[in-house]
C-alpha cells in the first residue's frame, strides 16, 4: 500500500495465476470467486467519504 495524488491510498489485489502472459494461462475459479468477494467487501468497508474521494481522484 503506497499513498498517491494527494493522499489516496492504493494497493494491489493480486489473483495468483500460472503460465501469465501466455496463450494458456491458468487460474482457479474458487480464487475467481474469492476475489470478487474480497473486492465487494473491501468496497463496503470504505465509508462514504473514503469512496467519494476515490471516486473524485480517479477521475482528475
Amino acid at each position: 500500500i503506497q499513498v498517491e495524488r494527494g493522499g489516496t491510498i492504493c494497493g494491489l489485489i493480486y489473483m495468483p495465476n500460472r503460465y501469465m502472459h501466455s496463450p494458456n494461462e491458468v487460474i482457479s475459479l474458487t480464487d475467481l470467486d474469492n476475489l470478487g468477494r474480497l473486492i465487494a467487501a473491501t468496497v463496503k468497508a470504505l465509508d462514504k467519504s473514503e469512496l467519494k474521494h476515490t471516486v473524485e481522484v480517479y477521475r482528475s
